[in-house]
């Protein structure tokens, strides 16, 4: 396993990650591969973008993990913005580290915290609750959807 900063030609694989673990159980949400790559592309090209993979020995991208360092009243934080395993490799710590290989990237560039958004009741609300990540406190996540 190969851990190691997302570069532009990465996308492509990464974006096949993407629809893949989404598009099934149990997020079941309608993304392509197409899609996928705009959404990843618009993060990457996105000022402040930090991203980090997993590849397996054969050089597949196997999970990544991606997002925005922003400017702070105290310091910068990081927004992560999307995180996937491969649906066939989950729960097989590929996930946990790769949080920790960009936590110690994010550390290395000064970076003081770390913040993102997922939905309850899914796997990945466990996940980061498993890796140190916390409920706010003091924030909550508002929407409102604008078209029918």
């Amino acid at each position: 396993m190969n851990l190691r900063s997302i570069k532009i030609n990465d996308l492509e694989s990464c974006a096949g990650v993407f629809a893949h673990v989404f598009s099934s159980e149990p997020w079941s949400e309608p993304w392509t591969s197409g899609g996928a790559y705009i959404r990843l592309h618009h993060f990457f090209e996105s000022k402040g973008f930090y991203g980090v993979l997993a590849e397996d020995n054969s050089g597949r991208v196997v999970g990544f993990v991606l997002g925005n360092k922003e400017p702070f009243c105290d310091g910068e934080l990081y927004y992560l913005r999307e995180m996937c395993v491969d649906k066939d490799l989950q729960k097989s710590g590929i996930g946990a580290r790769l949080i920790k290989f960009l936590e110690e990237g994010l550390i290395s560039h000064g970076v003081i915290g770390a913040y993102l958004a997922t939905a309850k009741g899914f796997p990945a609300a466990d996940f980061y609750q498993k890796n140190e990540y916390g409920i706010s406190e003091g924030m909550v996540f508002y929407n409102k959807r604008l078209s029918s």
